[in-house]
């Protein structure tokens, strides 16, 4: 739908609106609508994912848009090219589960599955029948060496220390990676996971940077409160511009009407 109207608005502009009787107002306040409207699905998906275990909260990003139908004349339109995650941290929620953990500062945990590697922030792990750590998903949390993480099968003490270091029953047994990379390559892969767009192989992160803490879940950086806040003022703007939209269309066939008269 956002492809349609950038190609809509380009279209009409590179003809003239005046010349096909286009009211030029009229498509910029549609430009600004198709912005409102990407707008509110992506404050709508904060607010669905508020209580998402390691979910980041997104935003978008606008700019203005110039088209020209000559050399010397263009408008500027609302083109909403992109969205971001913010990365800073959820709270923390105690679990008492030694294999729920979460990292304190930067890092993503780094999983594998059969698309290739996944990162992620939401700790809640378990141990499948192998007795490999996996995600709820089922799949592999990986150490330091990018392989799986394998605990004895009658392992009864499970440490998780705030360098990484897995000790099962008092033994040091893996370490498991806290891995960083360009932020600027991740995309979201559902709620809970990214990918590096690139397929760069991310670096270990620096002890310095990251703490983890075992028996703790991070929750979402949402803010649901200023969430649905924005969610009002976004869905009374789409009000307005909707029924600038209606005048416009209402004018148009008064116009239209007195002249076939």
């Amino acid at each position: 739908m956002k492809k349609f109207y950038l190609i809509y608005i380009t279209f009409l502009a590179s003809f003239g609106f005046s010349c096909h009787g286009v009211d030029i107002a009229s498509v910029i306040a549609l430009s600004k609508q198709n912005s409102l409207l990407n707008h509110s699905e992506v404050l709508a998906n904060n607010i669905s994912n508020a209580e998402t275990t390691g979910f980041k909260e997104s935003r978008m990003i606008e700019r203005e848009f110039k088209v020209g139908y000559n050399l010397s004349k263009y408008h500027d339109y609302v083109n909403d090219i992109s969205t971001f995650k913010t990365l800073q941290n959820g709270d923390l929620r105690r679990t008492e589960n030694p294999l729920d953990i979460s990292i304190i500062g930067e890092g993503f945990f780094m999983v594998s599955t059969k698309n290739g590697y996944k990162y992620t922030r939401a700790g809640n792990f378990t141990l499948n029948q192998n007795s490999e750590l996996v995600t709820m998903e089922g799949y592999n949390v990986l150490n330091n060496s990018q392989t799986p993480i394998v605990f004895p099968q009658d392992v009864s003490e499970i440490i998780i220390e705030e360098d990484g270091t897995i000790k099962a029953d008092g033994v040091i047994l893996d370490t498991i990676i806290v891995a960083t990379f360009d932020i600027n390559a991740l995309v979201q892969e559902g709620a809970q996971f990214f990918k590096d767009k690139n397929n760069a192989l991310p670096n270990i992160a620096d002890p310095g940077i990251f703490k983890v803490a075992q028996g703790y879940l991070e929750g979402s950086n949402v803010n649901k409160i200023k969430q649905l806040t924005t969610l009002i003022e976004v869905q009374r703007d789409t009000s307005n511009v909707t029924n600038l939209l209606n005048t416009y269309d209402d004018l148009t066939r008064s116009v239209i009407s007195k002249i076939n008269n």
